[in-house]
């Protein structure tokens, strides 16, 4: 008689990052499997923006689809939002909420190589935005690097002594079908790619060429990537911006996390001089803040990250004193502090109470492809739009 060999079953299982970048794999047995954040579930999440009992991945007639329970912040497929359910496909990317997996299927995969425990801390947008981890944009993203698929947007900055308009952010968008236009998920693309630099670049030369409109009035705040602190290459950057526009105001800021050696800082602070670029130090308060750093290397501004800004109205006075005693630290030694992330009437009086020099946020200002030069003080600060 002829053996019969039993044809062995497609595996599926669900691939996810963990916030060290590590990949972490996990079978989809059994299936029915559900996915939520309570006891019982097959994968349980901890995220507060995962539904106790999210979603299910299922089999029927032999292919494997999803369910959504009605959770408030959804599950997607290929970043559409599910509706009921959907047949799902060997490489689909799917969001439960902001946490981005991709499924598998493996004839030869036999254990999970690594299974999370209820602990397992997922990679999460803070802003809900969904993540473009897992997608393929091989042909898309050299569109973007081309220059001309790229949009600059600016933020005001608001001196709070008049609330007149001092300064604007950078902020870079992109515009091409089947990619994100925000910068963080942008630049989450590059990375994969090793171009985060070369679109951080971009992002700034565009932007400068723009920016030229406003004249020698506003200064402009340019951001970097950490991987920028490559003081020849930045060189070639920050030149290329001054043959651009020779007398525009230009501020660089650095993210406090990269702000890691005194010596290279040393030598980009002596850069920007060089090239009359001032130096800012961002997201201060958002990790750990490096005051060793700040005394030695003493930047022009110092941006105070969100998370010290968000409903500090509602904070104890001990709170308030601890941020005013950083803020006139700060001034103490010549540095001009930002209050980031104002979006509420009472933030902006309590943090003019502690003594900012400026600030900026949606209650000031949203960012724009066009310029806002005029606040009204006396009302609800509503934008004019206009260019200079």
């Amino acid at each position: 008689m002829p053996v019969i060999r039993k044809q062995r079953q497609a595996t599926w299982f669900l691939e996810g990052f963990t916030e060290e970048g590590k990949t972490w794999i996990i079978n989809l047995e059994p299936l029915p499997f559900v996915i939520g954040r309570q006891r019982g579930c097959h994968l349980r999440l901890s995220s507060s923006e995962i539904s106790r009992r999210h979603a299910i991945i299922f089999v029927r007639d032999g292919m494997l689809g999803v369910k959504e329970f009605g959770s408030t912040n959804g599950t997607f497929v290929n970043h559409q939002r599910l509706v009921g359910e959907r047949t799902l496909q060997n490489g689909d990317i799917l969001h439960f909420g902001p946490l981005e997996f991709r499924i598998g299927c493996d004839k030869s995969v036999g254990e999970a190589r690594f299974i999370p425990d209820e602990t397992a801390s997922m990679t999460q947008l803070s802003n809900k935005e969904l993540s473009y981890s897992f997608t393929d944009c091989a042909a898309e993203f050299p569109k973007l690097l081309n220059g001309t698929s790229v949009i600059s947007h600016f933020q005001p900055i608001v001196q709070l002594i008049d609330q007149k308009i001092i300064a604007y952010e950078l902020l870079g968008r992109g515009a091409v079908d089947d990619l994100p236009t925000a910068p963080w998920s942008l630049l989450q693309i590059a990375k994969r790619f090793h171009k985060d630099i070369e679109l951080s670049e971009l992002f700034r030369r565009v932007g400068v060429q723009q920016a030229r409109m406003l004249g020698n009035q506003y200064h402009l705040f340019m951001n970097t990537v950490p991987a920028e602190m490559n003081l020849k290459r930045l060189r070639l950057s920050l030149e290329e911006l001054r043959l651009i526009a020779p007398e525009l105001p230009l501020a660089l800021e650095v993210h406090e996390t990269a702000v890691t050696n005194l010596d290279v800082m040393h030598g980009i602070r002596a850069l920007l001089a060089e090239l009359n670029i001032k130096l800012a130090y961002d997201d201060f308060g958002a990790g750990q803040a490096r005051l060793v750093e700040l005394i030695e290397v003493p930047p022009d501004y110092l941006k105070f990250d969100i998370i010290l800004i968000r409903n500090i109205h509602r904070q104890s006075s001990r709170a308030q004193q601890v941020l005013k005693s950083l803020v006139c630290m700060a001034q103490d030694l010549g540095i001009k502090t930002v209050a980031e992330g104002i979006e509420l009437e009472e933030e902006l009086e309590t943090c003019i109470s502690i003594g900012f020099d400026l600030a900026q946020g949606y209650y000031l200002g949203k960012p724009a492809p066009t310029f806002c030069t005029l606040i009204d003080p006396v009302t609800k600060p509503d934008l004019v739009e206009g260019k200079e």
